[in-house]
């Protein structure tokens, strides 16, 4: 008895080792870096700014005053916050956060992956120890290789992600207890909690559940003696059996968790080409990809097809893994099964399609090549046993790895991906690992150095290259979220009192950066970026002139008024002096140190009747102010509120407009169609194909034969030759009539738009993605110049031997006040819900219709929504725009409307019925 507590005792240790070697790794990387707490550089990057961070200080600060519910109004117009907290947030580390409170979530975050890192590193030696029986530094040097691996590396702010890296070696030595003949309690709470806490991760790890118990099975007889197999070893039914119940258990519990998010995505966007066959890379590529200083901190800004997995596992995993191959010791089947289970992953990182079912069938939008720790963990493993019988090593096994290396190492000049992955750091630091760690293990196998000589040094030697190709790769970036935080929270919360719950606003922002403010900020606001978002609404919000993504993400941009009335916009802080004073739009309400405060004053209620037309409306087209005029064509009857403001000068600079025609015909002789749509959509009632859009107050429909033909019909387009560096265009516009002046520009050659006003004030805007431009308020007469500039690549990087380099789209309107005041005083003259009663999942109203139509709610559309007209529950119309409506006719009508997660009943019944059946087979059992 005393034996075995000394032996859980020492196990123990080794962990705790393992776990404070991590923990000062991380933080000597912090501290290097300058992220907070250790400088002003933060760890919030990519989706941990724009959506992890925010959504976790909202969550917490709900948690904290007991105001979590069903359904939040806070982004994207409102979303079903029960599926926000089951895909993101239900991990229990989160709790760590609770003491530092929303201005300090940065700090937070990094304590946050501190443990997380800590907990990797624990519990991935405890399954070394645990396998191979083997107490030491050894597998505290390999649990420190898969906590600092690659994935990590790249992913290492991800924190959903994180658990996944904490649980995987606990699921795999829970199937390792199950195939030894063991109880399956270790696999089935890990795998169940791995599930819960992020089902996303828990999918790919039971796809590797079922390939690594298959592999364990066929390894099996020829890694036990005989009389290990007759002391514990199971018949392989009975092992199956137990395998199948506790992996079935495990995802059955979690349907409460899986069956809402299951919903909530079943109107997100899933981006795949499953005709796409062309490898992603090839096998040198991912050979290069292993070497040590490998570049990972570009890895979360690519796209699949853009790159390849960053594997970085130690020089020393590198040299192993092809010894475990040359083993005498390892029989002929353990090495087929591993190499079977190499391959597998392998062809899962270049075939497009198998990469998709690792993904969940869908295309990665960024942070490609998320299984890739399944891949780092199996072969570190197999590296781990090579080393452990290094002994029966044949030397010349290590001229293989030689090979391997010196191959990989040349490859870097050659690859593909050199530019992003592979610098003289990654060269020198692989070439002086593999040759030191080369030497130790060379000298272990000759007993030239012990075992603990050996473990020390190359421990020492571990840790040091672990530091040295970690640092670059682990990226900080400038802090955003927080800036002037006390000023602004203060601010908004002084706006919330105006009107309190209902109200909306947004903050004018530099920049067309997707980010949450409202959940940081505490607001109701329209931006989102999640990857619960509803894909068409996504891209209706960004069609009408916001900032997107045609994906899960959109931004406000200074709106027109026909877009704040039809999304009830109440208020704007503007923090960068965007709204001109005297704007008639605007009313100013505040001035505080972190902007002006404006209320909008033509805003519509959160209900508003339109007629029937709207069902006409297309939102999936490339013109914004096209798009708006449908709506509110069809909405206010009105087609004369944006009025075309037509340039009345032109003038590029180093790079010619070519004319159409001679476009057209360059295309016809040589059969060119120059695709320069940056957004094709197919949905459900039509396509809209590439040589089709709508052109005009009219929304006619307008075709061409080619690009050429299309655009010179179109007009506002102008085909661009570049001629030399640092081109431009230039505007000049004059407003006919007094009006705000709003510019939108499709383009890919231009970052930015230089606006200069009559009276010489300056300003630039981003246009290198599109979006609506609010370039001011102007009077009858006022002059403006506007030049496109600073363009997206130099000049030599451009084919020059067609006829174009690329387009530019550009559309100027002004607002007639008169006619938009017509229109909006028809809307209010259909019909408008007076709100009596208003919650987060409960709204009730009264409404006097004078349409047959619909009852327009400008929220995304989700069928959690009950609504009930006059007693009487009515269906949802699902309007293409995905903007929720309801059917209402004329008269007096009262409206209630009452949300519940779609999947949650059902999720509690399966769920409930899992424990009971695991109660039950338990007393059987």
């Amino acid at each position: 008895m005393n034996q075995l507590k000394n032996d859980k005792r020492k196990v123990l240790l080794w962990c705790l080792l393992s776990a404070g070697i991590a923990g000062v790794i991380f933080i000597a990387f912090c501290a290097i870096k300058g992220i907070t707490p250790f400088g002003e550089m933060s760890a919030l990057r990519n989706d941990a700014s724009a959506q992890y961070a925010p959504f976790l200080a909202e969550y917490l600060a709900k948690i904290k005053v007991g105001d979590l519910s069903f359904w939040n109004w806070s982004l994207g117009g409102g979303t079903n916050e029960l599926a926000f907290v089951c895909y993101y947030l239900l991990s229990p580390f989160n709790l760590l956060a609770m003491p530092f409170g929303t201005a300090n979530i940065e700090t937070a975050f990094v304590f946050i992956i501190f443990v997380k890192t800590m907990c990797i590193a624990l519990t991935a030696c405890y399954f070394f120890q645990k396998k191979f029986s083997d107490s030491g530094l050894m597998p505290v040097i390999f649990s420190l290789i898969f906590t600092f691996s690659g994935f990590y590396m790249a992913y290492y702010f991800n924190t959903m992600w994180l658990d996944a890296l904490i649980m995987l070696p606990l699921i795999a030595l829970g199937i390792e207890n199950i195939v030894n003949g063991k109880k399956a309690t270790l696999y089935f709470v890990s795998l169940a909690y791995t599930i819960f806490v992020n089902f996303y991760m828990g999918y790919m790890i039971c796809l590797f559940s079922v390939m690594y118990f298959f592999y364990l099975l066929f390894a099996k007889d020829v890694s036990r003696n005989a009389a290990e197999k007759e002391k514990d070893e199971l018949p392989i039914m009975q092992v199956m059996l137990k395998y199948g119940f506790a992996s079935a258990f495990a995802g059955l519990i979690c349907f409460v968790v899986i069956l809402p998010v299951i919903y909530a995505l079943g109107n997100a966007n899933s981006r795949s080409n499953f005709d796409q066959t062309e490898p992603f890379f090839n096998a040198l590529d991912f050979l290069s990809a292993h070497l040590s200083g490998t570049i990972a901190n570009w890895q979360a800004d690519a796209k699949t097809e853009e790159i390849t997995p960053v594997l970085f596992s130690s020089m020393l995993t590198f040299i192993s893994l092809p010894l475990f191959f040359c083993s005498k010791k390892i029989k002929v089947n353990k090495k087929i099964a591993s190499a079977v289970v190499v391959l597998l992953l392998f062809f899962s990182f270049i075939i497009p399609k198998m990469n998709y079912f690792w993904h969940g069938f869908s295309e990665p939008t960024g942070l490609p090549y998320r299984f890739s720790y399944i891949y780092l963990f199996f072969i570190i493993t197999l590296a781990y046993e090579a080393v452990k019988d290094i002994k029966d090593i044949p030397v010349w096994a290590f001229g293989v790895s030689a090979v391997l290396a010196a191959t990989a190492i040349v490859y870097t000049k050659f690859s593909a991906f050199s530019e992003y992955l592979f610098n003289s750091r990654t060269v020198i630091i692989s070439i002086v690992a593999f040759a030191v760690f080369t030497v130790l293990l060379l000298l272990k196998k000759y007993e030239k150095l012990n075992a603990k000589g050996f473990n020390i040094a190359v421990c020492a030697a571990l840790i040091a290259e672990l530091t040295v190709s970690g640092i670059p790769s682990m990226a900080a970036v400038e802090p955003k979220l927080l800036n002037d935080y006390s000023k602004l929270s203060a601010t908004i919360n002084s706006v919330e009192d105006f009107d309190g719950k209902q109200t909306r606003m947004e903050i004018l922002v530099d920049g067309n950066e997707i980010e949450s403010f409202s959940s940081i900020y505490n607001y109701n606001g329209m931006s989102i970026f999640s990857s619960l978002t509803d894909n068409l609404y996504a891209i209706t919000q960004m069609t009408l002139g916001n900032y997107g993504n045609y994906s899960n993400g959109f931004f406000y941009v200074a709106q027109t008024p026909i877009y704040n009335a039809l999304f009830s916009m109440d208020y704007v802080l503007d923090p960068i002096g965007k709204i001109d004073d005297g704007n008639p739009y605007y009313e100013k309400v505040g001035e505080t140190e972190a902007g002006t405060i404006y209320k909008i004053k033509y805003q519509l209620p959160m209900g508003y009747c339109v007629d029937k037309n709207i069902d006409r409306t297309d939102p999936f087209n490339n013109f914004s102010f096209s798009v708006q005029r449908q709506f509110w064509r069809d909405i206010a009857d009105n087609l004369s509120t944006l009025v075309d403001v037509t340039p009345s000068s032109v003038t590029p600079y180093n790079c010619e407009i070519v004319d159409y025609d001679a476009m057209s015909e360059y295309e016809k002789e040589n059969g060119v169609y120059e695709e320069h749509d940056d957004h094709n959509h197919d949905h459900e009632d039509h396509d809209h194909e590439e040589n089709t859009t709508v052109a005009d107050e009219n929304t006619e429909v307008i075709t061409g034969d080619t690009w050429a033909e299309l655009v010179g019909k179109v007009g506002s387009t102008y085909p661009i030759k570049l001629t030399g560096e640092n081109s431009s265009v230039t505007f000049e516009i004059t407003a006919e009539q007094e009006g705000e002046i709003f510019v939108q520009i499709n383009n890919f050659l231009y970052n930015t738009l230089a606006v200069t006003r009559a009276d010489g004030t300056k300003f630039n805007a981003d246009v290198a993605e599109r979006h609506i431009v609010d370039i001011g308020y102007y009077k009858a007469g006022e002059k403006c110049t506007l030049v496109l500039c600073e363009p997206v690549a130099s000049y030599d990087k451009y084919n020059h031997d067609g006829i174009v380099n690329g387009s530019v789209l550009f559309q100027a309107v002004t607002v007639n006040e008169e006619e938009f005041l017509k229109g909006y005083n028809q809307i209010l003259k259909n019909g408008t819900l007076q709100i009596d009663e208003f919650d987060d999942t409960y709204i009730h109203g009264t409404v006097n219709s004078t349409v047959d139509g619909f009852m327009m709610m400008p929220m995304p559309y989700d069928l959690g929504w009950t609504v009930y007209v006059d007693g009487e529950p009515v269906e949802l119309h699902e309007h293409e725009s995905h903007i929720m409506m309801f059917p209402i006719s004329v008269g007096e009508h009262e409206v209630e409307m009452s949300y519940f997660p779609q999947g949650l009943k059902e999720g509690i019944f399966v769920s409930l019925a899992a424990v009971l059946g695991l109660v039950l087979v338990l007393l059987l059992g």
